[in-house]
């Protein structure tokens, strides 16, 4: 684990990204994901903003530790996880389009009230900081040993840019 070709891949990445992600969004192109004339992201700054978050990296690791506890039965069975995807992809879309809620909260609070809605993104808050932290520690073992100084230096360097990358895209600031 002391080749430095991880790190030039992962500077490599950060590079790209910092070249590609926006320098000033307001609060409308924060949330419906547009740039200042309304047309919708590019293919690629889409890759880069899905690279950012390493959703992959905690999947993998727990498919390849269920795999090697379960056999092939335990990756099939990670691998139905990821069908409910597909199903709140397709209940979200069911919200928006047959029942004109502009996102999941509008539909909580026009069901269940401003507390419940206020309640489940705590919950989501809660369950995205649980995934960045999980993730990063994931990331940091490509790099190091539980621990050891390569590990928390990654884990730190992930760390450092995803919050300024997540900060200079999502921080509404006067143009």
């Amino acid at each position: 684990m002391n080749s430095i070709a991880p790190w030039l891949v992962l500077a490599g990445y950060g590079v790209v990204a910092w070249v590609m992600m926006p320098k000033r969004v307001d609060a409308t192109q924060f949330f419906e994901g547009g740039t200042r004339d309304g047309v919708a992201p590019g293919f690629w700054l889409l890759v880069a903003s899905a690279a950012i978050t390493w959703v992959f990296a905690k999947s993998i690791s727990n498919a390849a530790n269920l795999s090697n506890a379960f056999g092939l039965w335990g990756g099939i069975g990670y691998a139905f996880y990821y069908l409910s995807f597909v199903v709140v992809g397709i209940a979200v879309f069911v919200m928006r389009t047959r029942g004109g809620h502009a996102s999941l909260a509008a539909f909580l609070v026009s069901k269940y009230g401003g507390l419940c809605a206020k309640l489940f993104l705590l919950a989501i808050a809660i369950r995205l900081f649980n995934e960045v932290w999980s993730n990063t520690k994931v990331s940091a073992l490509y790099f190091g040993f539980e621990g050891s100084g390569a590990y928390w230096a990654t884990a730190a360097a992930v760390t450092a840019f995803t919050l300024y990358y997540s900060w200079r895209g999502g921080c509404v600031r006067a143009s």
